[in-house]
């Protein structure tokens, strides 16, 4: 399968997300580097003999191999980015001299803190490094090391929480999507930089393994689950993209800030027969992202309550070319209000429910539009690979399915693989072959 995602197995967790939990942790979550403190670098946390070492301490908790792990991942590598023949052309196109010296382009492709949270051996040519996630080492570094230490005594000293979804929800967000603390702009798209996409729980598992689930994390961390995280990351990102796309359209005069618009409602690859078709809309004629909205419609399915048609019916409106100004802003600020509400409860004995009712849920919306662009397709995959993998693992489907799940999620993700030869019908044949097995 053209993933990797780990097995997550988990006993008994139960999820219990309340209607103003998540609006309160999607707009006052401080991010790492918005902290106080000293940012140490990379060369000190992960020196031989800390995180750096080649073989495990003893009684350690964590491997100690962090940062050799982390040299593998594409975070490690962030900064140099801006130095490729693709980070030059970008920045040429944007009148830029380079994006070594631009914060807009530091924020998201280094540890970008001010010169006075700069230790002795901080550098922003390391990339986006391990106290981008996990916050300023010189909080917790003396905390951390001793055979005392505990998880809740290292966030009391300030290391972040970054097993929580929701906080590592918001903070990934933070540069894997445009919303109001990533002021992505439609331009950067222009310029060429790589469209944004992000869903949770896929990214999160695809981050080569600085950690591993065992039950010494369980009994520091609590149990994992990645249904959670995948319904979590749905959520927070839906009413980040509203709050962005909002505030895109209340400041335009004539057209809004477009990063949030789905970016194949006006660009497809005209020069092939088969990505030309007779679209039920005004080709050019921009959209909304749509792709974690109809996620939202199948998890309204799946924990329905008096508002869930509602929802559903108002997501299907806002999935329509954009006309009116202040109608689009009405349908946003009347979603936002029901997705903030949402609650999905669960426990122990109908979680094994709740994983196979949410893919079914997804290919059966999925199934139902009328037209899938190539965003939402990567979205629908992404979603569906997560779910299914995490319900395999923890044993909610029936044995000998996952073969059946392999082969069409190949199929999904061979599609997907590429936007100019992506081919709707294909994609669209394998959701209904899906279907029919589910």
């Amino acid at each position: 399968m053209k993933k990797n995602i780990y097995f997550l197995f988990t006993f008994g967790l139960s999820i219990i997300v309340s209607t103003n939990t998540l609006a309160i942790l999607s707009e006052n979550h401080v991010l790492p580097i918005e902290m106080e403190g000293q940012f140490l670098g990379v060369e000190t946390c992960g020196s031989s003999e800390c995180h750096g070492s080649a073989e495990r301490w003893r009684n350690a908790t964590v491997l100690m191999k962090e940062r050799l792990i982390w040299n593998s991942s594409r975070h490690a590598s962030a900064y140099d980015s801006l130095k490729s023949e693709l980070g030059r052309k970008i920045t040429r196109n944007l009148g830029l001299p380079n994006g070594e010296n631009v914060k807009q382009c530091l924020s998201c492709h280094s540890t970008y803190v001010p010169n006075s949270q700069r230790g002795e051996r901080f550098s922003l040519t390391d990339g986006v490094t391990c106290e981008s996630c996990h916050g300023p080492g010189g909080n917790f570094l003396s905390t951390h090391v001793y055979p005392s230490s505990t998880h809740e005594k290292n966030l009391l000293a300030g290391m972040t929480p970054t097993s929580e979804p929701d906080y590592r929800a918001n903070l990934c967000l933070s540069c894997h999507q445009a919303n109001k603390k990533n002021q992505f702009k439609h331009a950067f798209y222009g310029a060429g930089h790589p469209r944004l996409r992000f869903e949770l729980e896929t990214y999160s598992e695809n981050l080569p393994y600085h950690y591993r689930y065992d039950s010494d994390y369980e009994r520091r961390k609590g149990l994992v689950n990645g249904v959670q995280s995948w319904l979590i990351g749905q959520v927070l990102s839906t009413i980040q993209t509203l709050d962005y796309l909002e505030e895109a359209i209340t400041q335009a005069k004539f057209i809004p800030e477009l990063a949030s618009f789905e970016c194949f409602s006006c660009h497809q690859n005209i020069n092939k027969p088969y990505s030309r078709k007779n679209s039920s809309f005004e080709f050019g004629t921009p959209s909304v992202y749509s792709g974690n909205l109809l996620m939202i419609k199948a998890i309204a399915s799946t924990f329905p309550n008096s508002k869930s048609k509602r929802l559903k019916q108002l997501i299907d409106e806002l999935m329509l070319p954009v006309s009116q100004k202040q109608e689009t802003l009405t349908l946003i600020k009347e979603i936002r209000f029901l997705v903030q509400r949402l609650k999905f409860e669960a426990p122990y004995e109908e979680y094994r429910h709740i994983g196979p009712k949410l893919i079914k849920n997804i290919v059966k919306y999925a199934n139902q539009e009328t037209e899938i662009s190539y965003g939402k397709a990567e979205m629908i995959a992404m979603s569906l690979s997560s779910l299914i993998t995490s319900a395999s693992g923890q044993g909610y489907l029936k044995s000998g399915s996952e073969n059946v799940y392999e082969k069409s999620l190949d199929s999904l993700y061979t599609a997907v693989s590429n936007s100019m030869n992506f081919k709707e019908k294909r994609f669209k044949n394998t959701l209904k072959t899906l279907q029919a097995k589910l």
